[in-house]
């Protein structure tokens, strides 16, 4: 039985995480939670639980520790004693955890999402090695409508819309290099994380959705002849995830959770429109104009993406083409 040191267990992916994992029934799951005790965490990881309508059972629980910690701190926030303890038991070390935002700089969101991975790699090396899972993002690679593979070398000059880009980038590289010299590590690079395939629940913080809500919201939407959205449900990540933790043969060491079908963006805006809501179509630059220029516009669904809106372009993939082999 294994036993699973996880972070960000109280987001979207991390809750469809802890209950995949469970659903194995061969491994104890170790969550740090950032809360002030771990009565309060499990509180804290209940109602995430529940939001996403997956609440967790007696048994369940069962196979759950919390530890109150930060990614922000040395030692990652907890106390020698949890440290210890953490790195001892722990087999597996899987950091899913990360700041998500579109508005701040890379040198903020760094503070959790570089040496907070830096922080996690050490405690997989502490006491004993540990495997290393690392979720980064297809963000990692320009919105330009290349080919980007598992095998492409990211040492080189891209161009990175937003901070958090940049910083998951960044917190990759950390990775990477760990991985060269020698340390057994897996990364997993998802697209557009959206709804769950049986019954569609979705996280409110996603682009895919905030993108149909903002339409909605502005009434227009740009023509977008030959932009397309790649997403992938939350689901089928989550199942990818697990699966390649309880693979012992595999010898790959970066995997893309893609979907291989791309919806164009005019083909959004119509069947949103086949709903029943009015949407005007207009060119990309007009309809910039009329989002950023609306009084509204801090209350838009896509104000929190604004680096990816100010920077599209029609023609470019939205979180890059991928592939997986």
């Amino acid at each position: 039985m294994k036993t699973i040191f996880l972070t960000g267990a109280t987001g979207f992916l991390g809750t469809h995480l802890v209950k995949e994992f469970l659903n194995k029934k061969a491994c104890t799951l170790i969550c740090l939670i950032r809360s002030e005790n771990t009565k309060a965490a499990a509180k804290k990881l209940e109602k995430a639980m529940d939001k996403y309508e997956m609440s967790l059972n007696e048994s369940e629980w069962k196979h759950i520790q919390l530890v109150c910690g930060d990614l922000e701190k040395e030692k990652l926030g907890m106390t020698d004693e949890e440290y210890e303890r953490v790195a001892t038991e722990a087999d597996v070390v899987f950091h899913n955890a990360a700041w998500v935002n579109w508005l701040l700089p890379a040198e903020l969101l760094g503070r959790v999402n570089i040496l907070g991975t830096r922080r996690m790699l050490a405690l997989s090396n502490y006491k004993k090695n540990k495997k290393f899972y690392f979720v980064s993002s297809l963000s990692i690679f320009p919105f330009d409508g290349e080919d980007y593979e598992e095998t492409t070398d990211i040492d080189q000059e891209f161009y990175l819309y937003g901070g958090y880009a940049q910083s998951k980038w960044l917190a990759e590289m950390v990775v990477q290099k760990a991985i060269s010299d020698g340390k057994d590590a897996i990364i997993f690079r998802p697209n557009l994380i959206t709804g769950r395939t049986k019954d569609g629940v979705f996280s409110r913080s996603a682009f895919f959705e905030n993108c149909i809500k903002s339409f909605i919201q502005l009434k227009a939407a740009p023509k977008l002849a030959q932009t397309y959205m790649a997403v992938v449900p939350v689901d089928y990540v989550s199942q990818g995830m697990v699966q390649v933790v309880f693979d012992e043969e595999t010898k790959q060491k970066v995997f893309h959770l893609s979907n291989a079908g791309y919806a164009a963006i005019g083909d959004i805006v119509d069947w949103v429109g086949d709903m029943g809501y009015e949407i005007e179509e207009m060119e990309l630059e007009e309809w910039k104009h009329k989002l950023f220029a609306s009084k509204d516009f801090y209350t838009n669904a896509l104000y929190q993406f604004k680096p990816f809106v100010y920077g599209l372009e029609d023609g470019y993939m939205l979180m890059g083409k991928a592939y997986s082999k």
